[in-house]
């Protein structure tokens, strides 16, 4: 459970507490909770002041995912997957966070290269996710996953991405998809496009 953190703003230097999710003065997000939180930011700022906060806080999950999710946006992956992993200790009830630590799992490779063992913790997690919230961006990660690695290596997998995929293909919005391709680094699969 994320316990309440006393901080300066990392824009404006209003004095806040991660209580509050933004800014009261210049509403910028004091906790990252997705990516789009980040945009027209200075990430480096955030990075610095959760890093500070991370000395006498470490175990905080709001602060462990907000850092998670700025290393993401920078695509710094081995240290995202470090701070969900610390989010997740303190709070396994959040299906945002397994949805983006099976991002950073990927580290901006494709499914297809990336080992059995990997994609199988990704699906667990976006298994996790789904089970916990079900999104369509959670199962239309999932269809993605189970096309690029399983179909196009021709192996069995059941439910397989076309199932997963017309579970959601009409309740996402191309706005969410692009979302998720950007931060996956990688092109939308023409199969699987909205």
């Amino acid at each position: 459970m994320a316990y309440v953190v006393n901080l300066t703003c990392p824009r404006c230097g209003a004095a806040v507490s991660t209580e509050q999710k933004t800014c009261e003065y210049c509403h910028s997000p004091i906790v990252i909770e997705n990516l789009n939180h980040l945009n027209n930011l200075n990430i480096n700022e955030y990075i610095k002041i959760y890093n500070n906060l991370l000395e006498t806080n470490n175990d905080n999950e709001d602060i462990n995912n907000s850092i998670a999710m700025c290393y993401l946006k920078l695509k710094f992956y081995d240290k995202a997957i470090q701070h969900f992993d610390k989010a997740l200790d303190s709070n396994v009830n959040n299906s945002d966070i397994y949805f983006y630590y099976a991002i950073a799992l990927l580290k901006g490779k494709k499914p297809f290269l990336t080992p059995l063992s990997q994609i199988k913790r990704i699906i667990e997690l976006l298994n996790t996710a789904i089970t916990l919230e079900n999104k369509a961006i959670y199962h239309y990660f999932l269809a993605y996953i189970k096309y690029d690695f399983y179909e196009r290596k021709k192996l069995n997998m059941s439910p397989n991405y076309l199932d997963e995929y017309n579970t959601v293909k009409n309740n996402i919005s191309k706005n969410e998809i692009i979302t998720l391709f950007e931060v996956l680094g990688q092109k939308i699969p023409d199969v699987i496009e909205v």
